[in-house]
């Protein structure tokens, strides 16, 4: 059987139809619950059309460009230029100047005297690194191996560990009797 044009049109065009009817009958019955959804959108529509086309401008007209020359070069930062150290260095200074008023050659000694102790502690943490470091690096390679470690594996972090430190503490060995590490 051969549809023609007209029931072709029928047959799909009575779905958008049916839909139409369906939405004017819901808009219908619930009409008091979706009027205050349109009392809000109505603004919103007027207000779009008071604002018309909508432009993006680099600046308001009114305003002249900014002139953003500066007078001095901008200020590099340097590590040894912050807040909290300047901080540190104006409380060192007040202590000083408290502690030995007239005296320089006593602020010169106390600052060195503290300078010395200050490299010694950084010192002392620097070889506690070299110690512990190394040893831990090992440790938790031993720990991640289930059979246990051959020492041929474990020499690898032994060198590592020699090379940090300065030639000036002499030779290092290592001297183990055993072939494996459990």
């Amino acid at each position: 059987m051969l549809l023609t044009f007209s029931d072709q049109l029928i047959k799909f065009g009575m779905w958008p139809a049916a839909i139409l009817i369906f939405c004017l009958v819901v808009l219908i019955v619930f009409r008091k619950r979706i009027d205050p959804i349109f009392d809000k959108i109505g603004p919103a529509i007027d207000r779009v059309r008071k604002a018309g086309p909508i432009e993006l401008t680099s600046s308001p007209p009114s305003q002249q460009p900014v002139d953003v020359r500066a007078e001095s070069p901008p200020k590099v930062f340097h590590p040894l230029d912050s807040p909290l150290l300047n901080d540190r260095e104006e409380a060192i200074r007040r202590e000083i100047e408290k502690l030995f008023p007239s005296d320089m050659t006593g602020r010169v000694n106390t600052l060195v005297t503290h300078l010395a102790a200050t490299q010694l502690a950084l010192a002392f943490e620097s070889i506690n690194k070299l110690i512990w470091g190394s040893q831990l690096d090992l440790l938790l390679h031993v720990n991640s191996v289930l059979n246990g470690a051959a020492v041929d594996e474990l020499r690898v972090f032994y060198e590592k560990a020699a090379q940090r430190i300065s030639s000036s503490s002499g030779p290092h060995r290592c001297n183990a009797s055993s072939t494996s590490i459990a």
